[in-house]
């Protein structure tokens, strides 16, 4: 999935909407904090974790192999590869729904916050 600059900026206003000063993601492949200061404007920090997963000598993003899935599984081993512990995606994007997305959806992620139409859900462990 590709982000628009219309998601990039919804995005950007749960942030800045969120109680919180500090914002730490970390997946298996990178960490990045942000720390809103007192005049309210955010700074960061990124670090990369781990070595880009390559595939006949190019990097393979996360997203591609998604979006080439063709099961659940497919997608779990993904998440797994990258160290990825949760997603976020849109209630209201069916368009962006494949079916292996929509069964990694509906079997393998239990939502832990919603706003809006934003769901961060927490990946199951496989079993």
């Amino acid at each position: 999935m590709n982000l628009t600059g219309e998601d990039v900026q919804d995005i950007l206003r749960i942030i800045d909407g969120m109680e919180v000063d500090r914002l730490h993601l970390r997946t298996g492949r990178f960490e990045l904090s942000l720390c809103r200061g007192d005049d309210g404007e955010w700074t960061q920090s990124a670090r990369t974790t781990a070595e880009p997963v390559l595939v006949d000598g190019r990097e393979v993003p996360a997203v591609q192999g998604v979006a080439a899935a063709d099961s659940a599984d497919d997608i779990a081993a993904l998440a797994q590869t990258y160290g990825l512990t949760h997603v976020v995606f849109r209630t209201n994007s069916p368009n962006m729904d494949s079916p292996a997305i929509h069964d990694f959806r509906e079997t393998r992620v239990i939502p832990v916050w919603t706003f809006q139409d934003f769901v961060v859900a927490a990946i199951t462990p496989p079993p």
